[in-house]
């Protein structure tokens, strides 16, 4: 038992200094998300639309070179999904092709765990998984605001992007994700994110 205690502690003094360097933070970013790859018998497509989003993270050294970087926080999305439908008279025969549209939004519950790699003291560039569960969602169709509540909350996303300090404490950043698991109608999700932070 002994023995043990005397190893822990000295894992402690090890671990010690790593931690007394970790940076706390709090980031905004503005965010433009859309999906892709409907299938083939559905008319479909949606056009990107300025979301934003609020988050803490920590930067954790590993060692001179190597970071990782966890963060968690909310983000608002929004995405113009736009369809066709077809109107046919009573011999089954088409008689027009109408253009459809609604606005998709969703806040949701972000978390995500970057690996980063400094290229300079200023300059750092990261990958990492980021997981999206949805707290809520609703659509716009013809002025009228509908609440899903049938639908996929958990987003699976692989997330690639730099970050730059360009004062001590200030950062921006940005990143680009995309699902790693498809969405149960198939389709994914592509966002970008655009990002300005403080450490402290």
């Amino acid at each position: 038992m002994k023995k043990t205690y005397f190893f822990m502690l000295l894992l402690l003094l090890a671990i010690a200094p790593v931690f007394s360097q970790v940076q706390f933070g709090a980031r905004f970013s503005a965010n433009f998300s859309k999906y892709t790859n409907y299938p083939d018998y559905v008319t479909m497509d949606s056009k990107a639309k300025f979301g934003q989003g609020g988050s803490f993270l920590l930067i954790i050294p590993v060692s001179e070179k190597w970071i990782i970087r966890p963060e968690v926080g909310t983000t608002l999305l929004n995405t113009e999904v736009n369809w066709e439908s077809y109107g046919y008279n009573s011999n089954g025969n088409l008689t027009g092709t109408y253009k459809n549209s609604y606005e998709a939004n969703e806040v949701m519950l972000s978390f995500d765990a970057m690996v980063g790699y400094k290229i300079t003291d200023k300059f750092t560039v990261q990958v990492g998984p980021e997981l999206l569960y949805s707290l809520s969602a609703s659509a716009i169709f013809d002025d009228v605001i509908f609440v899903a509540d049938d639908y996929e909350k958990t987003n699976y996303l692989g997330k690639i992007g730099a970050t730059y300090t360009f004062w001590d404490h200030m950062f921006t950043d940005v990143h680009y994700a995309t699902s790693v698991v498809k969405l149960s109608d198939d389709t994914r999700r592509h966002m970008i994110e655009l990002g300005i932070g403080y450490t402290f």
